[in-house]
C-alpha cells in the first residue's frame, strides 16, 4: 500500500461543500485515517491562522438560481503551497478529484531551485495537505498540463520541462485508487512546453491543443480517449494560432471547450477566444476582451461563469479578475478592493461544490522567483 506523509497546515472553508462519499480503496482510506490521526493535533494548536478569522458564506448564498452577476467576489488568503525543502512553487497542476474529495497536485518548478516530481493532495474535509509516496513516479517536471479522468479516476498528466528543457515526450496516468503512475505507452501530444488538455464528458475524450517544441509554437489538436489509452491527433480545417500557456477550461452549457489567449510569439501573445464542440474549432467574437496574456488562473464556476485571474506578458505580472458569461459570450472585468500580488504559472482549480478558485504559488515576471503563498476566490 502506498504510503502517505502528512503536514501540519490547514486551508479555508469558503463554501459549505456538498454531501459526497470519499473514495473506498485502500489507497484513499491511508489517506483518511493519516488525516484524521493528525487532526487532533492540529486542533490542540493554539496559534489560528488569518484565514480562520473568516466568515464563509452559506449555503443559499450560493444557490443555483441566483443571479451570477448578483454575487460579489472576494480573495481570503489560505495556507500556500504544500510545505517542502525548497520553497514556493510554480508551474504545478491542480485537478480536484471530487470521488474522495480533495485537490491533486504534481510537479512544478522551486526556481531557482529546480524542478518538483512530488504529487500532494489536499483533502477538503480534514482541510490538510497530505504527500502521497506514489509508486513508479515519472520524473520531476513543471509547465506540464494535467487533467483528470472520471471514468478511470485518474490523474493524466502530458509531457513538460526541467530545468535544462523539455522532458522527453510522453504522458503518464497516475491511478488514485492505488497510487501507481503508469506510462501511456501511446504517441503522446507534440506540444512538449505548455500544452492545454480539458476532459469532455459528452466525447469522454481528453483534448489537448496547443504547446511549444523544437519547432516552435504549435497548434495542433489532439484527443486521448482513457478507457483505450491511445491519443490521436485530428485533423482540423481552422485552428486558433499556435501558441502556449493558454487558459482552457469545459463548458458545460454549451458542451464545448473554451481557449482564451497564450504565449504567441517571444513576446506576444493572444487575447482572442475559441470554442471547440469536439469536431471543429470556432472563433468567438467578444466587444472588450482581457489584454492579451499568457498562464492565468481560471476555472468555469458552478454558475457557468468562467473566470480568470492573473497570467503575464512577459514585461509584467498581472491580478486582475475577468468573467466569461458563456451564455452571451462577453468578458466583464471585476473589481476588488484586496487580494493576491500580481502573478502567473499559479496551480490553480475551480471546485463547483464550494464555488471557489484555489490558487497556489505562481511567480513574478521580473525574477520568475516562486511564490509561497495561496488564495481562494469565493463569491457571496
Amino acid at each position: 500500500m502506498p504510503s502517505v506523509r502528512f503536514a501540519t497546515v490547514r486551508l479555508l472553508t469558503v463554501v459549505c461543500a456538498a454531501c459526497g462519499e470519499p473514495g473506498t480503496s485502500a489507497f484513499d482510506a491511508s489517506v483518511r485515517d493519516s488525516a484524521a490521526s493528525s487532526r487532533d493535533a492540529q486542533d490542540a494548536d493554539s496559534d489560528a491562522s488569518p484565514a480562520d478569522d473568516a466568515s464563509p458564506p452559506d449555503d443559499a448564498e450560493v444557490g443555483q438560481d441566483l443571479d451570477p452577476k448578483s454575487l460579489e467576489p472576494h480573495w481570503q488568503p489560505t495556507v500556500g503551497v504544500p510545505p517542502s525543502s525548497r520553497r514556493g512553487r510554480w508551474g504545478a497542476v491542480l485537478v480536484h478529484d471530487p470521488e474522495a474529495r480533495r485537490l491533486i497536485l504534481h510537479g512544478g518548478s522551486h526556481y531557482p531551485n529546480g524542478p518538483a516530481g512530488d504529487t500532494w493532495a489536499f483533502d477538503i474535509d480534514t482541510e490538510l495537505w497530505l504527500e502521497l509516496e506514489t509508486t513508479n513516479p515519472p520524473a520531476p517536471r513543471f509547465c506540464h498540463c494535467a487533467t483528470y479522468l472520471p471514468d478511470t479516476r485518474e490523474l493524466l498528466i502530458i509531457n513538460g520541462r526541467d530545468e535544462e528543457g523539455a522532458v522527453p515526450r510522453g504522458a503518464f496516468t497516475l491511478s488514485l485508487e492505488t497510487g501507481v503512475w503508469s506510462p501511456v505507452e501511446s504517441e503522446a501530444p507534440d506540444g512538449l512546453v505548455g500544452c492545454n488538455s480539458v476532459y469532455d464528458p459528452l466525447q469522454e475524450r481528453v483534448f489537448v491543443f496547443g504547446g511549444a517544441s523544437t519547432r516552435g509554437f504549435l497548434s495542433s489538436t489532439w484527443s486521448y480517449d482513457p478507457r483505450a489509452r491511445v491519443f490521436t491527433e485530428l485533423s482540423l480545417g481552422v485552428s486558433p494560432s499556435p501558441r502556449r500557456d493558454a487558459m482552457m477550461v469545459y463548458d458545460a452549457t454549451r458542451g464545448r471547450t473554451l481557449l482564451f489567449g497564450g504565449q504567441t510569439g517571444r513576446n506576444s501573445h493572444a487575447n482572442d477566444v475559441w470554442g471547440f464542440d469536439g469536431e471543429s474549432w470556432q472563433p468567438i467574437t467578444v466587444d472588450l476582451a482581457p489584454p492579451a496574456r499568457r498562464w492565468g488562473s481560471s476555472g468555469i464556476d458552478a454558475l457557468g461563469q468562467w473566470l480568470i485571474f492573473g497570467g503575464t506578458d512577459e514585461r509584467e505580472s498581472m491580478k486582475d479578475l475577468w468573467r466569461f458569461d458563456p451564455s452571451t459570450e462577453q468578458f466583464e472585468e471585476l473589481s476588488l478592493r484586496d487580494g493576491p500580488m500580481a502573478r502567473a504559472g499559479a496551480a490553480h482549480s475551480f471546485l463547483e461544490d464550494r464555488q471557489a478558485l484555489f490558487v497556489f504559488g505562481g511567480f513574478e515576471s521580473a525574477t520568475f522567483a516562486a511564490h509561497e503563498d495561496g488564495w481562494v476566490l469565493g463569491f457571496r
